[in-house]
């Protein structure tokens, strides 16, 4: 009676546990498939967001003000001669800013890097340069 017993126990455990794992499965494959069209939305999501953030970049919207005022072709033109060095620190400002606009075309980062040290050197040295010049007689 007990070996019955026990081999029955052994046989609705095994039942059970088939029954169990066939539903574990199951579950799990909708769960894989609810995670992969998840992972689909939120790849596309990225994609929409790294989309929108590059052209509203390309458009300016990040841009400091700062830059913006002193890039502007109209703060170097008014300019009143009244220290010759203006027109020098124009002129620098615009090799800086050409150079700039090439230093973001590279696509390595540390290469970028440099070469936007490379111009900010180049600006100092140019501005050390426009210091020396000095007002006219009166």
């Amino acid at each position: 009676m007990k070996k019955q017993m026990l081999v029955i126990t052994a046989l609705m455990l095994a039942i059970w546990c088939v029954s169990c794992t066939d539903n574990s499965t199951a579950s799990l494959e909708k769960k894989v498939t609810d995670l992969e069209t998840k992972l689909e939305k939120r790849n596309h999501d990225i994609a929409t967001l790294a989309t929108t953030v590059y052209w509203s970049a390309k458009a300016g919207l990040f841009d400091d003000p700062l830059d913006r005022f002193f890039s502007a072709p109209e703060f170097w033109q008014n300019t009143y001669e009244v220290d010759p060095s203006a027109g020098c620190y124009a002129r620098c400002a615009e090799n800086y800013a050409a150079a700039v606009k090439t230093c973001q075309m590279i696509t390595n980062t540390t290469e970028r890097l440099t070469c936007v040290n490379r111009a900010y050197q180049n600006l100092t040295s140019c501005s050390s340069g426009c210091r020396g010049l000095s007002s006219p007689p009166r």
